[in-house]
């Protein structure tokens, strides 16, 4: 099921709110180029503050950048955007 942001909110508010989600997760957003250009000399952190307020497009993955993610649908590859090239 996909969901949008606030539904997502909707269905972990049903639980409670201390309660720990034992995996991890990892954030994929995309946004628009000009966002990027005009704010990729800021901060790690206000970079992605931006970018997450600027996302058109948003993947929840299991697992951190670290380590690794779980990608089950093959997901990661249509919607990740290298912006270092």
């Amino acid at each position: 099921m996909k969901y949008t942001v606030q539904e997502l909110i909707n269905v972990l508010q049903q639980f409670p709110p201390e309660l720990e989600i034992k995996t991890e997760l990892a954030f994929l957003m995309n946004y628009p180029d000009p966002i990027y250009e005009a704010n990729k000399h800021k901060p790690t952190e206000e970079l992605e503050r931006i970018a997450r307020a600027s996302a058109t497009e948003l993947c929840i993955f299991e697992g951190n950048w670290e380590t690794g993610i779980s990608d089950l649908n093959g997901d990661f590859e249509k919607y990740y955007k290298n912006r270092e090239e």
